[in-house]
């Protein structure tokens, strides 16, 4: 009888962890706006939903860095432990991006990344800041 329970507690665990995870996701969901330069492309909105049971990243990308980099950029999305992670939509065989810059003002309102975590542009160290619209 003990391993039967420990079995049912291991996967209620595991089922939790699922939960939670999806929860963390959740908060994303909405259009985002850059705040202080509202309407500025690139990335000046961003598009978090969730279609098929993927979470999606969707935002304009115009005036990338160079040639093969695409006009608009739709990617997975993965927000766990507070941690941001995207798909790389320039090259998508290479795996997820870890966006160690995302950090939260205002839990499911407000947060702050570094522009070339997004854009894969060097020159776009520097954070902005981007506020919930819906």
């Amino acid at each position: 009888m003990k391993p039967l329970s420990f079995i049912f507690l291991l996967l209620l665990s595991l089922q939790s962890c699922e939960k939670e995870k999806a929860n963390e996701n959740e908060q994303l969901l909405g259009s985002w706006l850059r705040t202080g330069a509202t309407g500025t492309e690139p990335a000046a909105i961003l598009i978090f939903s969730k279609n098929n049971g993927q979470y999606k990243l969707d935002f304009t990308s115009t005036g990338s860095p160079g040639p093969g980099y695409p006009a608009t950029a739709s990617t997975n999305y993965s927000l766990s432990k507070g941690v941001l992670s995207f798909g790389n939509y320039v090259a998508p065989a290479s795996g997820m991006i870890i966006a160690d810059s995302f950090k939260w003002v205002a839990k499911g309102k407000e947060f702050e990344i570094k522009l070339r975590h997004l854009l894969f542009y060097m020159s776009a160290d520097y954070t902005v800041r981007y506020t919930k619209a819906n």
